[in-house]
């Protein structure tokens, strides 16, 4: 049997600290959907938690199926950071956010097939369908951004940025409750009010975490 002798400075707090983030990582896409539900319970009719329930478990179902993004990121980028192989750590990088561009478009096109089978699935009126119809109508166009958000969260993993990877999460949920809120509570959006939220908080994570990430590997 082989024995690998760790580094006297790899303690079990440093440990700890890289898992950590992780665990919270896998809780970022459901956390979308428990806002989303617990707003629609709030507005006191069966049709709107029922169609949130229905439509936000579908969209967490196909958004997990791409976690491979997230954890194929933090592999690669691992063994490349150990390697201080930095150009291929930012090829890596700009390879998955392309591949997840593509697995995006791949989603909003079969929009129709996920909601026909919904509605072959879940025996419910037509008018809760009609409700997750304009959910996942709005929700599959923030999938580039979750998807991109998995990506930088794999990559500050991978080169043990565990803090940063925290902050992205944190911010990810403290936006999508500010938009949901604010969409449902004060402009009366119901359901379109919770999905825009979701959409708005995802792009500007996105965009605040390109910015970062362009400047950090730069």
């Amino acid at each position: 049997m082989i024995s690998k002798n760790y580094p006297s400075n790899f303690t079990k707090k440093k440990l700890l600290l890289l898992s950590f983030p992780i665990f919270f990582s896998n809780l970022a896409i459901p956390f979308v959907g428990i806002v989303d539900t617990g707003l629609m319970g709030n507005l006191g009719q069966a049709k709107y938690l029922a169609a949130t329930s229905i439509a936000t478990s579908v969209m967490t179902m196909i958004i997990w199926s791409c976690g491979f993004l997230r954890m194929g990121t933090v592999g690669i980028v691992s063994q490349l950071y150990g390697k201080s192989d930095y150009r291929e750590i930012l090829k890596t990088l700009l390879r998955n956010v392309l591949i997840a561009i593509i697995l995006s478009i791949i989603i909003i096109l079969i929009k129709p097939l996920v909601i026909n089978l919904i509605e072959n699935f879940f025996k419910t009126s037509q008018e809760t369908i009609d409700l997750v119809n304009v959910y996942v109508s709005v929700r599959v166009f923030s999938v580039p951004a979750e998807l991109t958000i998995y990506i930088f969260i794999g990559f500050y993993l991978g080169i043990q940025k565990t803090n940063i990877s925290s902050l992205l999460i944190i911010v990810l949920s403290t936006l999508n409750i500010f938009f949901s809120s604010f969409l449902v509570l004060s402009m009366n959006l119901k359901i379109l009010g919770v999905v825009l939220g979701t959409l708005i908080a995802s792009y500007i994570t996105m965009i605040i975490f390109c910015i970062y990430t362009y400047y950090f590997v730069i």
